[in-house]
Formats: C-alpha cells, structure tokens, sequence
C-alpha cells in the first residue's frame, strides 16, 4: 500500500489549474468522450511512468536528463531539458494567470477595492514574494505538508461543484440539453487532458525521495495518485458542465461563479494552492537549466538530477535560476491573461512529446521485451499522431472575413444542427455548426428554431476555429447596445424621478390652498362668534337696562301710591 504522504505528494505534482479547464473540455467534447479521454490518458500515463521506471532500472540510471543522455547522447539530453522547461514554464505561466483572476476578485469582495490590471499586476507580485521562501526550498519532503492540503482543497472544490448541479442534476430532462459526443473538438481538448496528467518529469525525482526506492513502492504510489487525479477530473468537469450548461462554460470555470461567499471561498483557496504548489513544479526546470546552462559534464559521466537541490546546484546559481524562473513566469502571466490558451499549446508541442512519446521510444530503445516494446510502439505512434493533429488545430489561422461577410445569412428558420451556409467573402459553402442559447430560441411547428443570435464554430477539415471576427463584431455590438440600453434607462428613470417630483409639488400646492381655505374659514368662524359676542354682549346690557328701567318705575308707582 503506498504511502499517504507520497501519494498526495506526487498527486499535487499532478492536479493543478488544469482542474479548471476540464468543465471546458466536457462543454466542448461532451460527457461521454471527455470522460474516455480522461481515462485515456490517465492509463497511458501510468504505462508511460512504468517505462521510465523500468528503462532507469536498465539503464542504471536515476533522472530522466540522465536516460536520454545515457541512450541517445547529448542531443537526447539537450531534447529533454529543452522539453523539460518548455513544459514546465507553460504550467507556471498558468498558475500566475490563475493567481491573477482570482487575486483580485477576492480583494474586491473583501475590501471593495475595483478591479483593474494594475490591482492584478500588484497583487500578482505580492503572491510571488510570498511563495518566494517555498519556492527556495531545496527538499520535496518539505512540500509534504503543503501537499496534503493543496489536494484536500480540490476534494472539497469536488463536492462543492457537485452541489451547484445537484439542483440541474435532479431534472430528468437534463440530458436531453448536454452534449454526450461531439468529436469535432477532440482535438482542441485533448492537448489540455494530456496536460492535465503530465507528471513524467516528477517521477524518478518522487522515487528518489520515497523512504524505500523501489519500482513497486513508486508504481502504488503513481497508481494511487493518477487513480484520485482522475477521479478529481470526472468529477469536476462533470458536475461543473452539468451546473453551468444552460448557460456559456468559460476556459477558467471559476469564471462562470457569481458573487457569494462560497464563490469568494473558492477563489481565496485556489489562490492559496496556486501559492503552495507553485514551489513543486519548480524543481524539474530549475534542474534542467542548470543542466543545460551551469552544469559542467566530464566525459561518459553525467551527474543525476535528485530531490535534494544542494547535491546537484550551486547555492547562488540555485537562487539565480529560481528567481529567474519566478518572476519570469511572473512578467509572461501578466501580460497573458487566457489560461486555455497557455494549456493548449504547451500540451499539444510539448506535454505529449515529453510525456508519451519520449518515455515510450526511451522504453523501446533500452528494453529487451518485446511484447511491452509492441504497446509503447503503438503508443507512441498514436502520440505523435495526436501531437500533429493537436498542434494543427490549435496553429489553423483564422480566415480574414471582411464586413460583408461578418454578416453570415441565416434564413428565419435554421436547424439546429448542421446548418450549410454560403459565406461570401469566402465565396465556398462550408459546414457549420451553431451553438444557439437555449434562451434566444423560439421553437417552430417544424422543430426548427428562429435564431436571434448565434456563435458558429468553423469546421475546417484540420479542425474547428472561432470566427472571431463576428464574436468581436458581436460583442461589440452588444456592448454598445447595452451602454445605450442603459443610457435609456437611466434617462427614464430621470424622467419618472422628474414627474415624481412634480407631482409633489403639485400636491404640496394643493396642501397649500386647503390649508388656506381652511385658515379663510377659520377666519370667518372668528369673526362670526366676535359679532355674536358683541350681540350677546348688546343684548345683556339692553336687558339689564329694561330691568333697571323696570324697577324705577315700579318704584315711582309704589310712591305714588304711597302719596295717594
């Protein structure tokens, strides 16, 4: 049973950002071929490690510079470490890009802090200063520990994506909407699934690090670790097509989270592991360049390339390389922002020619087996096979459409599927296949569907490409179309606000009048119950006259009686 520790070790050595892209791959390629390719290449990996494993052992040999070396002379060791380093730069460029759109989202969640290249740049630094102190560690098994949580980070971003499409998932009509096969991409995808698994330069410097370096203790511990790696890739590309493909699957599947906690949790994890892992992937190119550029060679000896930096390179040349490599990746990942682009094509040069093609011919050259000489033969000759066809596909120049044919004709109602349309620029048919929103459609009595709008992909006999010009043109378009939507809106929002202040005003003035009317009544009142005072008053004075007036002449009377 391998160990735990080597297993996520050489497991981190593995997974990485191309976790990221495999939701891309599935969109592209379709669940059921993605999830072959997946296994696939994760077989092939396997059997590739075996070969180096076993050519090391016939070979006596303990570095993958030192096989090539051993059987081809320097030209093949000069092939490997250029390999080597190609191969490596294009997974750190990878790792800054990914540093780089995440760094800033996060720190805008946080902080409030907009977002903007040179917020990128500067967080972008910042990171590199940071892992710069792991980056100068000269010891795998130091690692370990970073290791370990780096994968229990894509474990947990496993199940967090299977949540996000367990409510997509619990539709029966689901898979009547997603893709199962669509092999005109294969060969787009399959540099970026090839990518994923390229782990070969790590071996024989894992197996020289294990506690027991036996071929069986690292052939568990390759097995163990391809084995969860592949399970992470099923499981992220599927779940993560199945939560976002009613809607468009970005390179970088981190793209298509909206704004919440969890997302923000995400981001600041993939950003952290960008940091921890960065320091292992280091370790194969900076032996390479000091193989190729500091490394001096005595005749039939070629020192090997092992786990402990201090054995094999000089303490300053050691810090010259890393920081080179560091910040050099650094300046590239700044001004390269497509992470699918970087994995594209440094998998489809040279992750399958130092990763399949070359362990294989190494196995074949040094091995007396013939029977495992027949499969890494065809191994091989399907590896470079895939190399030609990737590498066209990716390389096949877009065709210069000019305004008349950024306009492609479609009639009202178009198929699906299928479609042959007359570009005229170009002046040939050519088949097309349109990728409509399920949310732009309006479904006709024939099954055909009214496109508003749509993005077509070329199929050329080499292999499909963008038409950029009209996804441009398009995203122009609707970028004006949106400022101007939203002009609009804020001019009737003015508007309403306006005549919402008017009507106030009018009814302040209404308020006003009753409130004077009221004040004109209240006037009257007063007046009304002066008067009536006055009157009573009047009237009070008048009674008490005629009662004096009364009593006088009663008195006057009872005189005159009395005279009588």
């Amino acid at each position: 049973m391998a160990s735990v520790q080597w297993v996520f070790n050489f497991a981190n050595a593995i997974l990485g950002v191309s976790l990221l892209a495999l939701p891309y791959c599935f969109k592209e390629c379709g669940i059921i071929l993605s999830i072959f390719m997946i296994l696939l290449c994760g077989y092939v990996t396997k059997v590739t490690c075996e070969y180096l494993l076993r050519t090391a052992n016939f070979t006596r040999q303990s570095s993958y510079e030192s096989i090539a070396f051993h059987l081809f002379g320097p030209i093949g060791k000069f092939a490997t470490e250029f390999c080597t380093i190609g191969l490596v730069l294009g997974i750190l460029i990878s790792y800054q890009i990914v540093i780089g759109d995440l760094a800033p989202s996060v720190v805008y969640n946080l902080v409030g802090i907009q977002n903007s290249p040179k917020l990128r740049a500067i967080l972008m630094v910042i990171s590199n200063f940071a892992m710069l102190p792991l980056c100068m560690m000269k010891q795998v098994s130091s690692l370990s520990a970073f290791n370990f949580v780096t994968v229990a980070f894509y474990i947990l971003f496993m199940f967090i994506i299977f949540w996000y499409a367990l409510s997509n998932m619990l539709l029966n009509s689901f898979w009547d909407k997603v893709d199962l096969w669509n092999s005109y991409a294969i060969f787009r995808c399959l540099p970026m699934i090839a990518m994923a698994f390229s782990c070969q330069t790590q071996v024989l410097m894992i197996l020289s690090a294990l506690p027991d370096p036996t071929m069986k203790a690292m052939v568990d511990v390759i097995n163990s670790a391809i084995n969860l790696s592949a399970t992470l890739y099923i499981g992220v590309g599927l779940f993560g097509y199945l939560a976002f493909y009613p809607d468009y699957i970005y390179g970088d599947i981190l793209d298509n989270f909206a704004a919440s906690f969890i997302s923000d949790f995400i981001k600041l994890g993939f950003w952290v592991t960008g940091v921890l892992s960065f320091p292992l992937i280091l370790f194969p190119a900076r032996t390479a360049i000091n193989s190729i550029l500091f490394h001096k060679q005595r005749e039939n000896e070629h020192r090997d390339s092992i786990s402990t930096a201090d054995d094999y390179i000089a303490s300053d040349i050691y810090t010259y390389i890393t920081l080179g490599l560091v910040f050099g990746t650094l300046i590239i990942g700044i001004l390269v922002p497509n992470i699918e682009v970087v994995l594209t094509t440094t998998g489809a040069v040279i992750g399958i020619f130092l990763c399949y093609i070359f362990p294989s011919g190494l196995f074949i050259v040094a091995s007396g087996n013939e029977k495992m000489k027949r499969g890494a033969q065809v191994i091989l000759l399907v590896s470079v096979a895939s190399m030609i066809f990737s590498t066209q596909a990716i390389i096949t120049p877009v065709h210069p459409l000019k305004a008349k044919s950024d306009a492609v004709k479609l009639t009202e109602t178009t198929p699906l599927r299928n479609v042959n349309i007359e570009i005229d620029n170009i002046g040939i048919d050519r088949h097309l296949n349109t990728y409509i929103d399920s949310n732009e459609l309006a479904l006709d009595s024939e099954n055909a569907v009214k496109v508003k709008k749509v993005n077509v992909l070329l199929n050329d006999p080499h292999g499909d490409f963008l038409l950029k010009e009209i996804e441009n043109n398009d995203l122009s378009n609707n970028e004006n179309n949106i400022a101007t939507r939203e002009n609009n809106m804020v001019n009737q929002e003015n508007k309403i606000l306006n005549n919402e202040i008017n009507d106030v005003n009018r009814e302040n003035n209404i308020l006003n009048n009753e409130i004077n009317v009221v004040n004109r009544e209240n006037n009257i009142v007063n007046n009304e119950n002066s008067r009536n005072f006055n009157l009573d008053v009047d009237k009070n004075q008048n009674d008490s006259l005629i009662s004096l007036n009364k009593r006088f002449l009663k008195q006057l009377y009872e005189m005159d009686i009395n005279d009588t």
